[in-house]
């Protein structure tokens, strides 16, 4: 479960960085992990929210209160 809590907080790190208008790479340096994780990320992250791209996702970070 500590896994799980663990990748659910870099996934909304994730959001919030898309919500700035950071790309792939800038996130990965800000979070230390590697661009193709990042947009390995990006894709979980459209596909749980039903969100179609990352202008979607940005929005959804917004109206969330997370930036």
């Amino acid at each position: 479960m500590k896994r799980d809590a663990e990748i659910a907080v870099v996934l909304i790190d994730v959001v919030k960085l898309i919500g700035q208008g950071q790309s792939n790479r800038l996130t990965a340096q800000e979070l230390h992990l590697f661009e193709n994780t990042i947009i390995s990320h990006v894709a979980r992250i459209l596909d749980k929210l039903r969100l179609d791209n990352r202008p979607q996702a940005a929005l959804y970070a917004q109206r969330r209160g997370l930036l």
